[in-house]
């Protein structure tokens, strides 16, 4: 249905088209009645002058973007209250999609890829986080890509919950505010100020739904999600996805990456671009190794050898990038997947922002039991592969290939 604001004048801009929506309301596409050219106006719905921390909100975002100047962060060109009654931000136009998009259409993506997507947003964490700036929602929706030849160009979006540290806080004390799939146990606890490693925790959990296809921490019931951030370990890669092999090092990445203990991850985004660029690389050779060359060439998913001959940097610190084939674990999945087709994909629908009053979702008392009773949500396919298991003479879990689909 199209929208009653379509054609109508929001500042100097016009509203074209709806292009997404949220809670908060609806991104348009527009232009500028008089300069021309296409930009994305954030319209925020049911904010009246009354709503002070809507308007608190709008207004942080607002300040925040208009600070910010770094090629992995959307440009904020214009913001303000228009003559309709809405407040709205001008953000210029992204062509592409979200992550979330891409994860909904299992878009199988390369090591190179996965390394390049992983330093663009850990150049504009570090970025953010020397102004003191924690995002506190990063997630798939929040991380745009914007595909230039084999690679992607990243745009971190959404600061609509960022946090300033040192300044006074929007939500009241008691309260977090966040994404039950991707929040940090220490933005649910609040036994310490959140941090720039709140962001990477949030980070991690987007790789891992990346390599596997699943989260960490899956429920139907987002308390029961909360409560495993807080308190349970991750699964290993293995249990989340068993139709691949995973190295041992790509298992230490996350297992320090989503620790409970924030001293324990990575501590800034060199850190984690570096850890994750050698765990990412060791599985890399490590798939090489356990994938036939025969059976890679009888596929019609293999992707490509790239040659790159500059090296990969970030900060200080930096990694030459090694020519190898580009057969990735995830090019697997795609063969395991489409031999699931008649089965329900494990999705983020239950991924929704939550802003709780967490007196009521302690360490102790009759509602911590209720919690823990709670089942788990067990989600279709869940530790299940479309074929039978194989091993080495060793007893080592080795990859399916082609060979393997032939055979049912």
């Amino acid at each position: 249905m199209k929208s009653p604001l379509i054609g109508k004048h929001v500042g100097p801009y016009r509203l074209l088209e709806t292009i997404g929506k949220g809670g908060y309301g609806a991104v348009y596409l527009a232009t500028h009645i008089e300069q021309g050219g296409e930009f994305a106006v954030k319209l925020m719905h049911g904010v009246d002058e009354r709503d002070k921390e809507k308007l608190d909100r709008f207004h942080r975002e607002a300040t925040v973007m208009s600070r910010l100047h770094h090629d992995n962060i959307v440009r904020l060109v214009d913001f303000g209250h228009s003559e309709i009654g809405y407040l709205y931000l001008v953000m210029e136009r992204l062509q592409g999609a979200t992550l979330h998009e891409h994860f909904q259409q299992q878009t199988v993506f390369t090591y190179q890829q996965l390394k390049g997507i992983v330093q663009q947003l850990c150049s504009a964490l570090d970025y953010i986080h020397q102004f003191n700036m924690i995002h506190r929602d990063l997630k798939l929706g929040n991380v745009f890509l914007e595909q230039r030849g084999d690679s992607y160009h990243c745009k971190l979006i959404d600061f609509g919950i960022v946090l300033l540290q040192g300044h006074t806080q929007i939500t009241e004390a008691g309260s977090c505010v966040g994404t039950a799939t991707y929040i940090s146990p220490e933005q649910i606890l609040q036994t310490r100020e959140v941090d720039g490693r709140s962001d990477f925790y949030s980070l991690a959990i987007i790789l891992y739904a990346m390599l596997t296809r699943r989260f960490p921490f899956e429920d139907k019931n987002p308390l029961r999600v909360i409560y495993m951030q807080a308190h349970e370990s991750p699964p290993l890669l293995r249990e989340s996805a068993d139709w691949a092999h995973w190295v041992p090092e790509l298992e230490a990445f996350f297992q320090k990456a989503l620790a409970k203990e924030r001293d324990k991850r990575p501590q800034t985004g060199a850190d984690f671009y570096r850890e994750w660029f050698l765990a990412l690389g060791a599985q890399e050779h490590g798939q090489q190794r356990n994938v036939s060359s025969e059976s890679l060439a009888k596929t019609d998913v293999a992707a490509s050898t790239k040659d790159q001959d500059a090296p990969l940097s970030y900060g200080a610190q930096q990694f030459e990038a090694t020519r190898v084939d580009m057969r990735s674990p995830f090019l697997l999945a795609e063969l395991a997947r489409q031999q699931q087709a008649s089965q329900d994909e494990p999705s983020d629908d239950f991924d929704i922002d939550i802003e709780i009053d967490l007196a009521d979702y302690t360490d102790s008392g009759d509602t911590y039991e209720s919690i823990k009773r709670i089942p788990t949500r067990s989600f279709p396919g869940a530790n299940t592969s479309p074929f039978e298991p194989k091993t080495d003479p060793t007893g080592r879990p080795v990859p399916f290939s082609v060979d393997d689909k032939k055979e049912d």
